[in-house]
C-alpha cells in the first residue's frame, strides 16, 4: 500500500492506492470504501494498465474530483473514479510519488521523482461538474487578486544569476464555452456604482452590492451589471476551457493628483476593492465578483496539510 487517505467530507469514506512495481506488477490498484474499510470498490477504471498507482487525493471542496499520481504523471477524475483524464499543462512525463491540494489557495501541489515540484490552480477543475459542462457559457469562480509594489533588490549578477519565470501577475479569469460562438468573447470589469472601490492606501476592500462577494469569488449571475467600465479584455470564443490574465491596469493613466506617483504605469493601476466581471459570449452573459487586495497578505497559509 502506497497511500490511504480519508475523505474530507464523507464519514466512513476512504481511498487507497497500491503499487506492485517491485514485483514486476505495473497495473493500477486504486480502491474506495464507504463503510470504514469493511468493503472496497476498485476505481482504477481506464487508467493505464502499465503505469502503476502511487498516490490518490480527494478534492477538499468537491468529493467527486480525484487526483492520482502514477509513473507517467497526474490523472484526474471528476466522477469519483472509474473515468480518468491525464493532466498535462506543461507537466512532463515523470513519476509522481506525492501530491496534495491546498484548500486555502485551491492549488494542487505535485511532488515528482526527479523533476522538482509543480503547482496547478485547480479551482476551475473542482467546479467542472456535468451541469456546468451542459451550460453554453460558464465563468468559474474568480480568485482574489493582489497588487504588489515591485522592486528589484538584486544587483548586477551578469550570467551568474538564475531566476525562474514568475506566474502571470494580476487577476486570472477561467471560462468554459460549450460551442463555438463565432468570434471572440469579452470580459468586462466594472466598478459597481453603489459602493465604489476603496481608495488606494486605505488597506482594504469593500463588498459589492451587485454579485455576491463571498469568499468563494461571488455567485454567478446571468445578466450584465451596471457600473463604470474599468477595462475590457477579448479572448478566444472556441469551445473548451480558456484562461486569461488581467494585469490590474486600465488602458490609460488616471489624472495625476498631488502626491500621486509620477510613473504612467503606476497611474494605470486600479485601486483595491470589489469589482464585477462579466463574460459576454454571443447572447450569453455571466457575471462574477472580483476582489482586489493590496500589499503583502496578512494570513499565512503554511503547510498544505
Amino acid at each position: 500500500m502506497t497511500r490511504i487517505v480519508a475523505s474530507h467530507g464523507a464519514a466512513g469514506t476512504v481511498f487507497a492506492a497500491f503499487d506492485g512495481h517491485r514485483n514486476d506488477d505495473f497495473a493500477p490498484y486504486v480502491y474506495r470504501s464507504d463503510d470504514f474499510g469493511a468493503t472496497w470498490t476498485p476505481i482504477a477504471g481506464d487508467l493505464p494498465a502499465d503505469a502503476g498507482s502511487y498516490v490518490v487525493r480527494e478534492s477538499p471542496s468537491s468529493p467527486d474530483v480525484l487526483f492520482l499520481g502514477n509513473e507517467r504523471g497526474v490523472w484526474l477524475s471528476t466522477h469519483g473514479g472509474g473515468r480518468w483524464l491525464r493532466l498535462k499543462n506543461d507537466l512532463p512525463t515523470v513519476p509522481v510519488r506525492d501530491m496534495d491540494v491546498n484548500p486555502a489557495t485551491r492549488e494542487l501541489v505535485v511532488g515528482t521523482y526527479g523533476r522538482s515540484v509543480y503547482i496547478l490552480d485547480v479551482g476551475a477543475i473542482e467546479e467542472m461538474v456535468d451541469s456546468v459542462l451542459a451550460e453554453p457559457a460558464h465563468l468559474f469562480r474568480v480568485p482574489d487578486a493582489r497588487e504588489f509594489n515591485r522592486q528589484n533588490t538584486y544587483g548586477s549578477f551578469g550570467d551568474r544569476f538564475f531566476r525562474a519565470e514568475n506566474p502571470p501577475s494580476g487577476a486570472t479569469f477561467t471560462y468554459y464555452l460549450r460551442d463555438d460562438v463565432g468570434g471572440d468573447v469579452t470580459l468586462t470589469i466594472r466598478r459597481p456604482p453603489a459602493e465604489p472601490a476603496v481608495a488606494a492606501g486605505d488597506g482594504g476592500a469593500t463588498k459589492a452590492s451587485g454579485p455576491s462577494a463571498d469568499a468563494g469569488g461571488g455567485d454567478q449571475g446571468e445578466t450584465e451589471v451596471e457600473g463604470e467600465v474599468v477595462h475590457t479584455l477579448t479572448a478566444s470564443g472556441r469551445p473548451g476551457v480558456h484562461r486569461v490574465t488581467w494585469d490590474l491596469r486600465t488602458r490609460t493613466p488616471r489624472p495625476r493628483r498631488l502626491g500621486d506617483p509620477t510613473s504612467p504605469d503606476e497611474l494605470r493601476r486600479v485601486p483595491p476593492g470589489t469589482y464585477a466581471v462579466t463574460l459576454k459570449a454571443g447572447e450569453h452573459a455571466v457575471t462574477r465578483t472580483l476582489v482586489i487586495e493590496e500589499g503583502w497578505p496578512e494570513r499565512n497559509y503554511g503547510r498544505v496539510r
